[in-house]
Order: structure tokens, then sequence, then C-alpha cells
């Protein structure tokens, strides 16, 4: 068989560009200080689960009040980004609480039932609303 006839096997879905987990937690992180006027913030911070796993937490801030909590989690291999795990109250599925991404259109996914949430809304407008009494 000649090297020109053996087909390209790879999957159309191996892009040249993908981002990460985290960039797409701190990109979520910067809306939502625009749609707030900065009164509630998010940001995103690290830590190291073990040797080999990284964990992304993405906080709601409300710095008028002096207040924050973690919303989700992201964990993934310090060297593999995806497959990763989302951990959030808001999801559901057999893992109870997380759902794995293997692509940053399944992360996206994933956040958007997240911060779309009954339950962040709530926080989010809350804290808008407090953070307007002052």
């Amino acid at each position: 068989m000649a090297t020109s006839q053996i087909p390209d096997l790879w999957s159309d879905q191996i892009l040249p560009a993908v981002a990460t987990p985290k960039s797409l937690l701190e990109m979520q992180a910067k809306k939502l200080a625009t749609h707030t006027n900065g009164l509630v913030v998010a940001e995103v911070t690290k830590s190291e689960r073990s040797a080999d796993t990284i964990s992304h937490h993405l906080v709601v801030r409300a710095p008028a009040r002096n207040f924050s909590q973690e919303v989700l989690e992201i964990r993934h291999h310090k060297m593999v980004v995806y497959p990763c795990t989302i951990h959030a109250e808001e999801l559901e599925s057999e893992f109870a609480d997380e759902a794995e991404a293997y692509s940053p259109q399944q992360v996206l996914d994933a956040l958007a039932q997240v911060l779309k949430s009954p339950r962040i809304v709530a926080l989010v407008n809350s804290l808008v609303a407090l953070s307007n009494d002052d």
C-alpha cells in the first residue's frame, strides 16, 4: 500500500487550540463581574489534591460584605486536563454531584448547568442586593 493511500484515522475533534478547564473558569469569573458591575465577583483558586491531581475552585465573592463561597470544583491530572471531573451540588449524575467532561464543550455545558441553577442565581442576586444596601 502506498503512503498516499493510508487513511487519516485521527478524529476531527482533535483541534489545534483547546481551552483548559482553568481558562474556561477564569472567563466565567470575568463575566460575573460584568453582570454585577463588580458588586459580586468570582475568582479561580488552585489546590493540589495529590501529587498528580490539581483542583480549580470557582469562588463567588461579595467584597463589600466580606463574603465568599465556593460554588464548584474542577479536578484533573496535572499533565492531562481532559477528562476532568466537575463537582457541584447542581450536577446530577450516577456519581452524585459530579460530572466528567472530555472536552471544553462538556465543561461549558456543566458550568452552564451550575451557574444558571436557581441556587447560584439566588446566591448572586442576594449578594448584589446586600452589596447595594450599603
